[in-house]
């Protein structure tokens, strides 16, 4: 039976979720329990990397929202990395691109978190 194996690496201040497998009703809750963990820690923002999944359902993608739901409410910046392909494709059809803040690339997710720090800080780039 398939499932979903979650690693988490960290670059610089940012966990780095990387998920591999399909993200289904049976294995999603798995990346919502590690992420609480993260998140509850609020010592680091939150990326999840889906460019190793396979397949996702629409649990999959609420989980995904929760983590940035809960991710904001602590504070904390979230963005994930989805290159195009099977599962961008329920991403984009439920709009939820801009939401999640969905990059093709981990340099491109790492770069938006950064300015989504900029923002809520009141920088200027």
């Amino acid at each position: 039976m398939p499932g979903l194996d979650v690693q988490i690496d960290t670059v610089g201040t940012t966990a780095v979720l990387r998920v591999r497998g399909e993200a289904d009703i049976a294995s999603a809750p798995a990346l919502a329990v590690r992420a609480a963990e993260l998140i509850r820690s609020r010592d680091c923002d939150i990326v999840v990397d889906l460019t190793d999944v396979t397949f996702a359902d629409s649990t999959a993608l609420s989980v995904l929202l929760n983590i940035t739901r809960r991710a904001t409410r602590a504070g904390l910046g979230s963005a994930v990395i989805c290159p195009d392909g099977p599962v961008r494709m329920p991403l984009r059809i439920a709009r939820l691109e801009e939401t999640l803040r969905v990059k093709d690339t981990e340099s491109e997710a790492l770069r938006a978190i950064e300015e989504l720090r900029r923002r809520t800080s009141g920088e200027t780039p």
